[in-house]
């Protein structure tokens, strides 16, 4: 989960075109990624200990943890809006494959909010235990997306 905020805010970069714009941002992130790697295997700042939740083992969140929370939230929905701007300017068979994938982002974000929730030992129904299962949708989409061309981007 380290690396899923600066890689898709990366990715929505590329799709809109957006690197040079952005590279300080887009350094940032990467940048904090490697702050709470290093924070995460070599402290006991950023989570310390596990807890067992229902059978599952969860990490407990530290003092950095929130901050790696608030990062996450931060460079995702940066990375949503451009790609929802974006779809503005797809072209027309390509834009339900990409509104579709849009859509399942969507989806996934919201369900993969019960990783972040569940380590707070908060459970919010359906969110939990069943929002996980909205990123294997969203890989789905994703793959439809790809074999319909709607991620063609001018290099």
């Amino acid at each position: 989960a380290l690396f899923i905020p600066a890689t898709f805010f990366h990715f929505a970069l590329v799709l809109t075109q957006r690197v040079a714009k952005n590279r300080a941002p887009l350094l940032s992130a990467y940048g904090l990624t490697a702050v709470f790697l290093l924070l995460n295997s070599s402290t006991r700042i950023f989570t310390h200990g596990v807890a067992y939740r229902e059978g599952y083992a969860y990490p407990i969140p530290a003092l950095v943890y929130p901050l790696f929370f608030v990062s996450f939230v931060v460079f995702v929905m940066w990375g949503t809006i451009l790609a929802f701007t974006h779809l503005r300017s797809v072209h027309a068979e390509r834009k339900a494959a990409f509104a579709i994938f849009l859509a399942f982002h969507l989806l996934a974000c919201v369900g993969g909010m019960d990783n972040f929730a569940i380590m707070w030992d908060i459970r919010i129904f359906p969110l939990y235990p069943f929002g996980l299962y909205a990123v294997v949708l969203y890989a789905c989409a994703a793959i439809y997306a790809l074999k319909k061309n709607a991620f063609s981007v001018a290099v």
